[in-house]
């Protein structure tokens, strides 16, 4: 434990916490010995802290604005570069029927390990942790937005229907996107050049909206 500890640069009181912040559910379906509930915790204090520094940081900005800055640094591929960089997936412990450790597995687990240091210690040793490891770096790891992505990733993680994208090519030569979400009721509309460019406009209006009405 002394080196992830080490990597992280905090110590634990309780060795077990930690523990359970790296156990996969392939490992353990136990959820008081996986990680989690612990990842439920942290990613809601991730939310949290990000979302505060960006709002003192940056003033001026619009909401959507700050929604876009947001999710270029709270998605899978920049939690697992953290992750990467403070070893966390060199400690992951998982099931044999687990044969690689994803992205995803990753990010889980550096938000995971928020939610361990918080119940550890307290919320400000968290925000300590986040601040090191993620905001004060964070241009080495930003990932640029893929919305359309992000747009699915975030649907699974709210539980909902998958999106589904109708996209046209109108008389005109600019591409219309109509985005449905069957199980919210709800549909997102754009337009663009290409049909990539519409499809991206259309998944960051619709981010826009689902990051407003669903508070982690």
């Amino acid at each position: 434990m002394k080196k992830i500890e080490d990597s992280i640069n905090y110590t634990f009181k309780n060795k077990e916490i930690l523990k359970q912040a790296l156990t996969h559910p392939s490992y353990s379906s136990d959820q008081m010995k996986n990680y989690q509930r612990l990842e439920f915790l942290g990613d809601a204090i991730l939310n949290f802290v990000v979302t505060n520094s960006l709002f003192n940081k940056y003033k001026k900005n619009s909401e959507g604005e700050l929604s876009k800055q947001r999710a270029s640094i709270i998605n899978y591929k920049t939690l697992s570069k953290v992750s990467k960089k403070i070893n966390i997936n060199k400690y992951i412990t998982t099931g044999k029927s687990l044969q690689n450790l994803n992205d995803k597995i990753i990010s889980d687990c550096y938000e995971s390990t928020i939610g361990a240091i918080t119940l550890d210690s307290d919320i400000n040793q968290a925000k300590k942790f986040i601040e090191t490891t993620l905001l004060d770096n964070i241009d080495l790891y930003r990932t640029e937005m893929n919305y359309k992505g992000q747009l699915i990733e975030f649907c699974n993680k709210i539980k909902s229907s998958k999106p589904f994208f109708k996209t046209q090519k109108e008389i005109n030569n600019i591409f219309s996107t109509v985005i449905t979400i069957k199980s919210l009721n709800k549909s997102y509309k754009s337009n663009g050049v290409s049909k990539k460019e519409s499809e991206k406009k259309a998944s960051r209006r619709a981010l826009i909206y689902l990051n407003k009405k669903f508070i982690f």
